[in-house]
This record gives C-alpha cells, sequence and structure tokens, in this order.
C-alpha cells in the first residue's frame, strides 16, 4: 500500500470520527443549551448593570469629604471611564468581565480586584464543596437506612437529626461548635479565618525542584488549613445532610414501594442489588437538582456561614460590598454566580440523562 493511500484512510478515518462526533446527540444537545444560555447570561448581565447604575455613582460611594474630593471624583471617572455613556459603559464592563477584569473596587480600592477575588473564589469553593460532597456521602446511606428501617428507632433518631438540621438556624449550630469547641470549650479548634495569620506559604518551584526541603512546610500548611476549616465545614455539612437526607428518605420510601422492586425482591435479586442499583437511581433524582443547584449557587458563599467563623469568602464579601455599595464587586460575585448557575443546569440535564435512560435529550 502505498503512503498516498495510507495518508487517504487515515483522513476518511478522522473525517468520520469527526462527523460522528458532531451527529452525536448529547453534543448537539450541548450545542444548543450553550447558545441559549448565551442571551440568558446577557440578559442577567445587562439587568445587573442596570440596577447598579440607579443605586448611585461608586466613585461618590468610595470617596470620602474633604477639599479635592470633587476633582477626584472627576479624576476617576476620566480614569475607569465612568463619563461615558451608559450603554458604552456597559459594553466596556462586559469586556473586562469576559477578560476577568472588574474595574474599581471601593473595598479593595484598586483598579482591578480580580486577585483578591480568585483567592475568595478558591476559599469559598473549598469550603461549599468539601461540604457539599460530605454531606451527599453521609445523607445517602442515611436516607436509605432510614427508609428501610420504616418505623424504628433508627428511622425515629435520622428523621429527627433532619428536622433539627432543617429546623436550625446555621448561625446557631456554627455557635455552639465555637462554644465546644474553641476557646469557650475544649479549645481544640481554631474558631476564625481559614489559615494562620502571616502562615509561611510554599514556594511550589521550591517545592518541585526539592521536595525534601519544602515537604515539611507544606504539610505543616495542609494540617493548618485542615483545622482551620473544621468548624465551618461542620457546620455547613450539617445543614446541607439534613435536606438531602430527608430527601432521599421520602423518595427511597416512595420507590421500594413501586411493583418493579416488588418483582425483582420475588425473583430473588439480592437485597443490596435492589436498593443501590435500581431503587436508589430512581429516587436519587430530586437530589441531583439539589446538587446541581448547590454547586451553581456555592460560589455565592454562605455569608452566615463565613460571618460566624470570619471564612474569607465570597459570601462574606458580597455582603460587605452591598453594604459600602461596591458596584464593580456587586457586578462581579453576581456574574460568577451567574455562569456557575447556568453551567451547573447544564450539567444536571446531561446527568439526567446518565442515571435515568427514559430521559432523552
Amino acid at each position: 500500500m502505498s503512503d498516498e493511500n495510507v495518508v487517504e484512510i487515515v483522513e476518511d478515518n478522522l473525517a468520520s470520527k469527526i462527523s460522528a462526533f458532531f451527529q452525536n446527540r448529547v453534543v448537539i444537545y450541548t450545542a444548543r443549551r450553550l447558545l441559549v444560555m448565551i442571551p440568558l447570561f446577557l440578559g442577567v448581565s445587562l439587568l445587573t448593570f442596570t440596577m447598579t447604575k440607579a443605586i448611585g455613582d461608586p466613585t461618590e460611594q468610595a470617596l470620602g469629604a474633604g477639599a479635592s474630593r470633587e476633582i477626584r471624583i472627576a479624576i476617576l471617572k476620566k480614569q475607569y471611564g465612568l463619563d461615558d455613556p451608559v450603554y458604552l459603559q456597559y459594553l466596556k464592563w462586559l469586556g473586562n468581565f469576559l477578560k476577568w477584569e472588574f474595574g474599581f473596587s471601593g473595598i479593595y480600592l484598586t483598579s482591578d480586584p480580580s486577585p483578591m477575588i480568585n483567592k475568595l473564589i478558591y476559599q469559598t469553593a473549598k469550603l461549599q464543596y468539601a461540604a457539599l460532597i460530605l454531606a451527599t456521602m453521609i445523607s445517602i446511606p442515611l436516607g436509605i437506612t432510614a427508609a428501610r428501617k420504616r418505623g424504628t428507632s433508627i428511622d425515629t433518631t435520622v428523621s429527627a437529626i433532619a428536622f433539627i438540621g432543617l429546623s436550625m438556624p446555621i448561625y446557631v449550630s456554627g455557635i455552639l461548635l465555637i462554644k465546644i469547641f474553641g476557646g469557650g470549650g475544649l479549645n481544640i479548634l481554631p474558631v476564625t479565618g481559614a489559615n494562620t495569620a502571616n502562615r509561611e506559604e510554599v514556594n511550589w518551584a521550591d517545592f518541585f525542584s526539592n521536595n525534601s526541603y519544602q515537604l515539611p512546610l507544606w504539610w505543616h500548611n495542609v494540617l493548618d488549613s485542615i483545622i482551620h476549616i473544621t468548624l465551618p465545614l461542620m457546620a455547613l455539612t450539617f445543614a446541607t445532610l439534613s435536606l438531602t437526607t430527608r430527601l432521599i428518605r421520602s423518595n427511597m420510601l416512595e420507590v421500594l414501594n413501586q411493583d418493579y422492586i416488588l418483582a425483582a425482591r420475588a425473583n430473588g435479586i439480592e437485597e443490596k442489588v435492589i436498593i443501590w442499583r435500581y431503587a436508589l437511581r430512581n429516587a436519587i433524582l430530586p437530589v441531583v437538582t439539589f446538587i446541581g443547584l448547590a454547586i451553581g449557587g456555592a460560589l455565592g458563599g454562605a455569608p452566615i456561614t463565613e460571618t460566624v467563623f470570619n471564612w474569607p469568602g465570597l459570601g462574606k464579601v458580597y455582603i460587605q460590598a452591598i453594604q459600602v455599595l461596591d458596584m464593580s464587586i456587586i457586578l462581579a460575585i453576581t456574574m460568577i454566580i451567574t455562569t456557575m448557575v447556568l453551567l451547573s443546569n447544564l450539567a444536571t440535564d446531561l446527568f439526567y440523562a446518565v442515571i435515568d435512560p427514559r430521559i432523552s435529550i
């Protein structure tokens, strides 16, 4: 076979694979949803931008009194384009946001707070997603056990714990944890912040070039982060698993009484196979919806939790930005949340089709 024939065969195979990829139903559905998300994103951004503009001038909110106040306001407006027409300001802001630049911040008094926002995103994601994963891992077996043991003391205990978690405000559970494990009680865990103040950070370039030198510092920082996140993670996980446990329990109770479950038991299929392969697959759909929404809204932070434990996250800063009317921070965090919600909704719909073959996309 000549080289030309080999090249032709390879090109034909590549073309067929590309054609099959673009004809795939999942790819087509995803592309359509992404196209629908563009006007939704633009609509939310335009509405949010308009509402923040209606609140007032961010330069006047950021600068205090003084003889040169008007001069400083004029300079800032000129510097950041705030004296341009509103439509032009919106287009510039949207373009800057897509480049991950957020404009002047009154909180951080900087022309671009994106480096600070990046750090806040990391801290919020670390807390929120860890709590969501732990809550899901704990609530699924708890909910299943409560449904299988309906009416027993186990079911009563699990339902009581879930009811307490739903009824108790998170700031109450947070304060209780502080009283028990913090300085007022056992004094074994820190109650504020994400790490020890003035902690020496690992130089990752040195770490990868000389592991033996950086390993003690790296390990010390990991332990420091773990002990600082423990209390807020416990409070947030407890609040989250209370809802998911009740969802799993109520749906499992309904599914376990379905005819196909009774038929599976009559055919002698092992109970754990029935529970984990058949029943849970149908009972977990509402939980998937909740988790999808939680993933999307997670970067909005947990303002109460972050405030109680002084956690440096987006939720706490979001509240501070609203209080002082820091428009760039408000716009940035709102659009970050919007983007995550849109993407998580898409991922949730795709995951539906994976766990439930009856759902077509």
